[in-house]
């Protein structure tokens, strides 16, 4: 249920963490006129992903940068956890980043290994409002409800209860 088909029909998706794609052909598949663009780091998923998108006729714009709050570079960290996660410290993988190209009512997917506690704060600071947010929140249980409290102090509601106890969670949130 973490990317079933929003009520609102949105012109533009962004695909942050893009992976090889299966969101983007999920919301290519329910809004086949909008515009998409996947934000992917990894080499070996962006061949995938460009082969998926050209298969499944989607002319999706594919960055091949992770989603930050400013652009830099930060270090993937696979190893440390089931999920991973990037920060600014070496070693890692370097990650080259930039901010996420976000406009009003466009449906805003994150998936980005705990970058959304930088990227979303980002977003709303600069007063864009997606008109809906599907997100994979990292850290859950240490800091994911200061993201809920975020987005309901920005209008937002909760498709469902947002549950604190998790590692690792997906909420969908809405513009009221």
């Amino acid at each position: 249920g973490a990317y079933s088909r929003p009520h609102k029909t949105p012109d533009f998706i962004v695909d942050g963490g893009a992976n090889i794609g299966m969101f983007s052909i999920l919301a290519h598949a329910y809004f086949p006129a909008a515009k998409i663009i996947c934000y992917e780091p990894d080499r070996n998923n962006l061949a995938q992903l460009e082969k998926n998108m050209a298969v499944n006729g989607i002319r999706a714009e594919i960055v091949q940068k992770a989603l930050w709050s400013k652009e830099t570079t930060l270090f993937y960290h696979a190893d440390a956890s089931y999920t991973g996660y990037v920060d600014e410290n070496p070693p890692g993988f370097a990650i080259a980043c930039v901010t996420a190209h976000v406009q009003d009512g466009c449906w805003l997917k994150l998936d980005i290994e705990g970058g959304e506690y930088e990227v979303l704060p980002e977003i709303l600071a600069r007063g864009v409002r997606p008109s809906i947010i599907s997100m994979e929140i990292h850290s859950n249980n240490l800091k994911g409800a200061e993201l809920v409290r975020l987005l309901e102090k920005s209008g937002y509601r909760l498709q469902l209860p947002h549950d604190p106890k998790p590692d690792c969670v997906n909420i969908v949130a809405e513009l009221q």
